[in-house]
């Protein structure tokens, strides 16, 4: 499953503009892996798109893996609001899979689709 995701780079080197273009929910910063200037410019882009999230609803869930390991999952519908690079707000509904082991997120899936305008 992983060999077919995106590669960005590590956490020194990494390339922006594909990061960007990913549209991620969330991005971590390391401050010790990370020069400032790299924060900086995170920082930055957080600041000037103002994306927010407003959870809708949330639930949690235990099931079987392929192994038949019980897991425990919670779920949250968002929604997320963001402002692209002409002004623009843009509108996605979201929803957040984060299994839990030891009552820390392991994985975390992440699902949008574009919210029609009513």
């Amino acid at each position: 499953m992983f060999k077919s995701k995106p590669r960005v780079g590590g956490t020194k080197k990494y390339d922006f503009e594909k990061i960007k273009s990913l549209k991620p929910d969330l991005i971590i910063g390391n401050k010790e892996e990370n020069d400032q200037a790299q924060i900086e410019l995170l920082k930055t882009w957080f600041e000037t798109s103002n994306p927010s999230w407003e959870v809708q609803w949330m639930i949690t869930n235990d099931s079987k893996n392929e192994k038949g390991e019980m897991t425990h999952w919670l779920t949250t519908g968002n929604t997320y609001t963001d402002t692209d690079a002409d002004g623009n707000e843009v509108l996605e509904h979201h929803i957040h899979d984060m299994e839990f082991v030891d009552g820390k997120i392991k994985k975390i899936n992440v699902y949008s689709r574009a919210k029609t305008m009513e």
